[in-house]
């Protein structure tokens, strides 16, 4: 039985969930948060689907047997895209959301980008629906969740290696860069200086908004004005 004082769970491989965290608490701030960091296993983009399946199984069955959790918010793009079924049917006793890469028609009037892990770009519903329209480019990357991670505090050091992956689509008319990994959104200050003038999309606000009207609609919205916790907890 789920409880309105229960906490909410924020999975992510690293710093990307700390980004969706943050925007949950301004829509939600009366709540209690677990933001779980599987730093040891990062980057998921780049890891085979067995072996991350098992890893973020055995996560979660630890985490909800420890923890009274009554949501779980899986900040992690790769996860999302790889096992959405499969974690809504094991742990359907939960509210689940899953952050996707924020895409509509509306955007694909313009060319557009999307920036992803590797993952995700192969396995996204969300992207293979879209794939077929010309204003659509994806583009990669396998190991950049870690390097944000690595070079959190200097992150400007970083841009001449996102400049070389992005230099093929820089002269194509890019009009919106769509964000698919929740740790590139550390990133866009760099990406803004490589797209000028390009509109951003990200995904953060869509599961936040969400997360407001779910709680809501099952009257599981903390109603203890004092209640602002986070438990942050990292895999070593």
């Amino acid at each position: 039985m789920l409880n309105k004082n229960d906490y909410i769970l924020v999975f992510d491989s690293g710093n990307g969930g700390q980004f969706v965290l943050d925007t949950l608490r301004q829509n939600l701030p009366f709540e209690r948060y677990i933001l779980f960091k599987d730093v040891k296993f990062c980057p998921y983009g780049d890891k085979k689907k067995k072996e991350l399946k098992e890893n973020v199984t055995k996560i979660l069955d630890n985490l909800t047997k420890k923890y009274k959790i009554k949501m779980i918010v899986i900040a992690c793009n790769t996860i999302s895209s790889l096992f959405k079924n499969y974690l809504l049917s094991k742990y359907s006793s939960y509210i689940i959301l899953f952050v996707n890469p924020y895409l509509n028609d509306e955007i694909l009037k313009n060319k557009t980008l999307v920036i992803a892990t590797k993952n995700t770009i192969k396995y996204n519903k969300r992207l293979k629906k879209y794939a077929p329209n010309k204003n659509l480019f994806l583009l990669g990357f396998d190991k950049l969740a870690k390097i944000i991670d690595d070079n959190f505090d200097n992150l400007g050091t970083i841009l001449p290696y996102i400049y070389t992956k992005c230099a093929p689509y820089l002269n194509i008319g890019i009009k919106n860069i769509v964000v698919g990994c929740t740790h590139y959104n550390y990133i866009i200050f760099l990406l803004q200086k490589i797209f000028k003038g390009a509109k951003f999309y990200e995904s953060s606000l869509e599961v936040s908004r969400l997360a407001k009207i779910l709680l809501t609609m099952y009257e599981l919205e903390s109603d203890d004005n004092q209640i602002n916790e986070v438990l942050e907890l990292i895999s070593i």
